[in-house]
This record gives C-alpha cells, structure tokens and sequence, in this order.
C-alpha cells in the first residue's frame, strides 16, 4: 500500500502529465508535430506509461507520418 505522501506525489505528477498532455493536444491541433511529440515525452517522465501521453504521442507520430507520405517532390 502506498503512503498517504506517494498518493499525493502521484496525484501531483498525474495533474502535470494531463497539463502538458492538453499543452500537447493543442500543438497536434496546430500541426506541430515536434511539439506534441515533445510533449508527451515530457507527460511520459511525471508518469511512465501513462496511457493518455502514449496515445497523444502515437498519434503525432502517425499524423506526421501521414503528412510526409502526401509531400510529393517535383
């Protein structure tokens, strides 16, 4: 069982991961790829496999991965 003081580290560090993660959400809106995949990462250090920061950094990764496959050189 946890100490009532790692409850509260937990608690604290899963309210910074959702903050940066919603940081994170915005910059994917906007396209900023870099961002969003850097922001999950950070989420990802305050809660290691946390769910909502792998999601938001699979989903960069395969917008970014969509939008290099419709640049056409010519």
């Amino acid at each position: 069982m946890k100490s009532e003081f790692e409850l509260k580290k937990y608690r604290a560090n899963i309210s910074k991961a959702n903050k940066i993660i919603k940081d994170g959400r915005n910059c994917l809106n906007k396209l900023n790829f870099s961002c969003a995949l850097a922001k999950s990462e950070s989420a990802l250090e305050f809660v290691p496999q946390y769910k909502k920061a792998l999601q938001l950094k699979r989903d960069a990764t395969e917008s970014l991965r969509k939008v290099k496959k419709n640049i056409k050189i010519e």
